[in-house]
């Protein structure tokens, strides 16, 4: 058996498309993560190594997981600041738990995450 192609992976899909499968999987575990902690029980940080673990998650997924729920709770605050300019009507703290997950989440990868390419 050969070995598979610089632009092929093991699979049989290729890199780019593996690696944005990860980084799509990683940014739905870290959304699960940073909204599951928004009720206070644990961090998002161990709600989504608990995932991690239990759901058997690729190391590059986890990974890309990792980056994102460390951006948003490292700068959650400048975040939420970002997005009560941005909607001075609606303040963080009054929106849907998971509009203001999905905010933070967005705003930390888009804004902390110097890998994200532009385009997403």
């Amino acid at each position: 058996m050969s070995a598979p192609d610089a632009g092929q992976a093991s699979s049989g899909g290729s890199l780019a498309a593996d690696g944005h499968r990860a980084e799509r999987e990683g940014r739905r575990l870290a959304l699960d993560a940073v909204f599951e902690a928004d009720f206070g029980q644990r961090t998002a940080t161990r709600v989504l190594e608990r995932r991690i673990v239990d759901e058997e998650i690729s190391a590059d997924a986890a990974a890309h997981a990792r980056r994102l729920v460390e951006a948003v709770m490292r700068y959650r605050d400048a975040i939420d600041d970002r997005i009560g300019l941005a909607a001075p009507a609606f303040p963080v703290v009054a929106l849907a738990r998971i509009d203001r997950a999905l905010l933070r989440s967005a705003l930390g990868e888009l804004l902390h995450c110097p890998t994200t390419p532009a385009r997403v």
